[in-house]
């Protein structure tokens, strides 16, 4: 049997956003403390014994999301910033900086208890 791999790096940032097309208090303006989790999968260095080392996670995934997420107004990036259209968004940008690698998911947590996710079904 084959054993799979999965790995998974967790990062924050503080940010503002809004909802226009909600009804509701998240109309206004708020912020969050944003948690995000990309789960990737790959194939075991037998040198190192690991499938990317999470400095490269860091470096790369990481620097990309406090340079353009970190204390910014999440509506100038997305015309809707829901917690689903921003997986989706970095989902798609996690799949364009780690080719070779298969993004299994993008966890986009606005609170403790509420996330939304994007992954691809196989």
């Amino acid at each position: 049997m084959d054993t799979k791999l999965l790995v998974v790096k967790k990062f924050s940032f503080c940010a503002a956003h809004h909802l226009p097309n909600y009804e509701g208090k998240c109309k206004e303006v708020h912020g969050h403390t944003w948690v995000v989790e990309l789960g990737l999968r790959g194939s075991k260095n037998l040198e190192s014994g690991m499938v990317i080392d999470f400095s490269v996670i860091k470096k790369k995934f990481g620097k990309y999301l406090d340079k353009n997420y970190d204390h910014k107004d999440l509506n100038t990036i997305l015309d809707n910033p829901t917690a689903e259209n921003i997986a989706e968004k970095l989902f798609k940008r996690a799949k364009r900086m780690f080719r070779g690698y298969s993004i299994k998911f993008i966890r986009v947590w606005e609170s403790t208890d509420s996330y939304a996710e994007a992954y691809m079904e196989v």
